[in-house]
């Protein structure tokens, strides 16, 4: 079952920096295959794909808009000779929340919608107190995933 796991929350509060985070991490822990053209971290809102062991991994790191949200359906239109297998995007409550609903969910795709708090003057050590279990948790559930598709 192809899995998406949505950061959730308002504006600035780090969704697309854990985004860019959990892309990175892939990157440098596993043989990427095939081409991950459109990732560009130096941009502001990351969008694009990555091959991982036949996984494609879809990243849409803007999520502050319906349009943003809605950023997903071009990436897959615009890779649509590959099959995309588990997405890392974002968006805020609301309209953004009941389009993936509607649109993934709904049909078949198994959503995990991940709240991140936005913090009011944080420390760093408030930060990484919020950051470190959502990305902890993100990479065990794409190993997870990684595992059970070699598996079978």
């Amino acid at each position: 079952m192809k899995k998406v796991f949505t950061l959730r929350g308002t504006s600035k509060c780090g969704k697309t920096t854990k985004i860019k985070k959990i892309a990175e991490w892939l990157l440098d822990n596993y043989f990427v295959e095939g081409d991950f053209t459109d990732i560009d971290f130096k941009r502001k809102d990351m969008y694009g794909i990555i091959e991982i062991q036949g996984l494609i991994f879809a990243f849409v790191g803007a999520g502050d808009s319906l349009d943003h949200v809605k950023k997903l359906n071009d990436l897959i239109i615009k890779h649509k000779d590959k099959t995309i297998d588990i997405v890392v995007n974002s968006c805020h409550n609301g309209r953004g929340r009941e389009y993936i609903v509607s649109n993934y969910q709904d049909q078949g795709w198994d959503v995990t919608f991940i709240e991140v708090q936005k913090l009011k003057d944080p420390t760093q050590k408030e930060i990484e107190n919020r950051d470190n279990p959502i990305l902890e948790g993100l990479k065990k559930e794409i190993l997870n995933f990684i595992r059970g598709r070699i598996r079978n």
